[in-house]
């Protein structure tokens, strides 16, 4: 997605560069991302696994999405709004 890091720069750097434009196509957010996969535009997509295990889950489409972990070893920090959890 566009504006995102991927907790390895070379990684990041990798997807931004523009050799690699014909290979890699940038998205704004990951319900686009999802779309990308059902027309069938991408044949894969990176995510963070919660946000794209809830994206996914939460759309009535073929449930034949097939998670591959990358094995990328970053922490995840859950933020939550103090008005929606006291």
């Amino acid at each position: 997605m566009n504006g995102t890091v991927y907790g390895d720069p070379k990684f990041t750097e990798f997807l931004y560069n523009e050799k690699n434009q014909d290979i890699i196509r940038i998205y704004h957010n990951n319900m686009e991302l999802i779309n990308g996969i059902i027309k069938k535009e991408i044949d894969g997509f990176i995510s963070d696994r919660i946000v794209g295990a809830v994206n996914i889950l939460g759309r009535t489409i073929d449930r034949n999405i097939l998670e591959v972990p990358l094995n990328i070893k970053t922490p995840i920090h859950l933020m939550f709004s103090k008005k929606t959890v006291s």
